[in-house]
């Protein structure tokens, strides 16, 4: 890991390849950040079982490398700041803007509910985030409550692994894609396998709106 960064002892999240930890800078430990923390051979044991096992590994590895690339293009307050990028013989870690209070499923099962009103506030922000990505021709493929976190009343779009950049002129027309993304926020074409657009992502914001 980057000798500038400190990894705290707090685990904020656990997904199926990564852990995220609360990390500070070494020299000022005030400056706090979220380190997401994938480790190589987490990537191996979920594909023990899985047919060449390498190409695989070295494809989500790539995958990975990518989503760096795209992520640190993206500045708007409704997304995630991403900060740096550093990878070890053993793990891989991305440091992102720290967002205080978790993410929106979490934060809608600690509440119960919200208001009408807030639910507007917050669909409104991820709605401009999402606005932002089209404009940069960023299909994300995974809209749903825990990819969006909370920072200081603020919705931030987070998890760009499934993300695809689509040039400006093909952004409303149909592709044939792999079904990525999470069963009960894709849109009926995605989960059909069927040719879909970069709208799919307007389907999973009223899925998740609802």
């Amino acid at each position: 890991m980057d000798q500038k960064y400190y990894l705290k002892n707090k685990r904020l999240g656990k997904g199926n390849f990564a852990e995220t930890f609360l990390a500070t800078l070494k020299d000022d430990e005030t400056k706090i950040y979220a380190c997401k923390m994938i480790a190589k051979n987490s990537i191996i044991e979920k594909l023990k079982n899985s047919k060449n096992q390498e190409q695989r590994k070295e494809y989500i590895i790539n995958s990975l490398k990518n989503e760096v690339q795209l992520w640190k293009q993206l500045d708007h307050p409704n997304i995630v700041k991403f900060i740096d990028f550093s990878e070890t013989p053993n793990n891989i870690y991305f440091f992102l803007e720290y967002c205080d209070s978790g993410d929106l499923e979490k934060e809608l099962k600690r509440r119960n509910k919200f208001s009408e009103a807030e639910g507007l506030i917050i669909m409104k922000q991820i709605v401009d985030g999402c606005c932002f990505l089209y404009d940069k021709g960023v299909f994300h493929r995974d809209i749903k409550p825990e990819n969006i976190l909370m920072h200081k009343n603020a919705a931030k779009i987070a998890d760009f692994g499934f993300a695809k950049v689509i040039e400006e002129e093909k952004r409303d027309m149909a592709f044939q894609q792999t079904a990525v993304g999470t069963p009960f926020y894709m849109a009926p074409q995605v989960l059909e396998c069927k040719e879909y657009s970069i709208k799919c992502d307007v389907w999973s914001l009223g899925v998740m709106f609802y």
